[in-house]
């Protein structure tokens, strides 16, 4: 039987493919879930805010940060950046000239020859 090598025999004699210990459900007394549990209000005293070392370099405002704002001002620096490189992407696409197509001779003033776009009959 493969199973008697894999699963091993624990202190109450059962097989179990589990790595853990059993827990020791006797020190519970009863069984009760958790939703029975009344919600308990808890007042937690707000630290004040820290005296302020750092100034921002426009505003002059205090540069000590909850984490909260730390992450709202990364969201925003984030959204500018997008928007930035969306913007340059338009000028790559749209507004900087397209790379031009050449016959592979040259003319009789020695330029090389454009193609005329979808215009066979100028060939």
């Amino acid at each position: 039987d493969m199973n008697a090598v894999a699963y091993r025999h624990n202190e109450r004699g059962i097989r179990s493919s589990s790595m853990f210990p059993e827990p020791n459900t006797a020190i519970y007394d009863s069984y009760m879930p958790w939703t029975y549990f009344e919600p308990i209000k808890v007042d937690i005293e707000k630290m004040p805010a820290p005296d302020a070392k750092y100034y921002q370099k426009f505003t002059k405002k205090p540069w000590d940060i909850s984490t909260t704002e730390l992450m709202e001002i990364q969201a925003r620096k984030k959204y500018v950046h997008s928007v930035i490189y969306f913007f340059m992407w338009l000028a790559v696409y749209f507004v900087l000239p397209k790379e031009k197509t050449f016959i592979g001779t040259r003319g009789s003033d020695g330029k090389w020859i454009m193609l005329p776009k979808n215009q066979p009959e100028l060939f």
